[in-house]
């Protein structure tokens, strides 16, 4: 898992400092921006113009996401820390606003939790039958943990 504080600065490959949520929602507001354009056309067809305007917004994706991973390698003892198991099962983030450097948890492997399968989270659907207020994983989830 990864938590950001909400002025997380990153530097970028040409020395300027950019602050990671503002840019990458600028990206987004300019992808939106250029699909819109597209969709106003009569036929909606993207020109060669178009194209490039989106391979730009995903190379700009790409350095803020390269400073970002750039920023943890050079941070690894700050920012890479181990989660406990009382915080990982009541499910307790750390409290971004006083965050000073983003935070990643790490994955390692044990016999008990964390067993270096949480990154397969991401993979999960999420879907869960609730009884008495109580989620009942279903689906990917029940397979995935039947395979455990």
């Amino acid at each position: 898992e990864m938590f950001l504080p909400p002025d997380t600065a990153v530097q970028l490959s040409n020395g300027n400092v950019a602050h990671f949520r503002q840019e990458l929602g600028k990206v987004f507001v300019d992808v939106q921006m250029t699909q819109d354009t597209v969709a106003r056309r009569d036929p909606p067809k993207p020109t060669s113009q178009d194209v490039a305007q989106m391979s730009q917004h995903r190379c700009n994706v790409q350095a803020l996401v390269d400073a970002m991973v750039n920023a943890v390698m050079r941070g690894a003892n700050e920012v890479l820390q181990l989660r406990s198991s009382f915080s990982w099962f009541w499910g307790v983030p750390p409290n971004v606003l006083t965050l000073q450097h983003p935070i990643f948890y790490k994955d390692q492997d044990s016999i008990s939790y964390p067993n270096g399968l949480g990154w397969s989270s991401s993979l999960a659907y999420g879907a869960e039958l609730r009884v008495a207020g109580i989620g009942i994983p279903v689906g990917f989830e029940w397979h995935f943990g039947l395979l455990e």
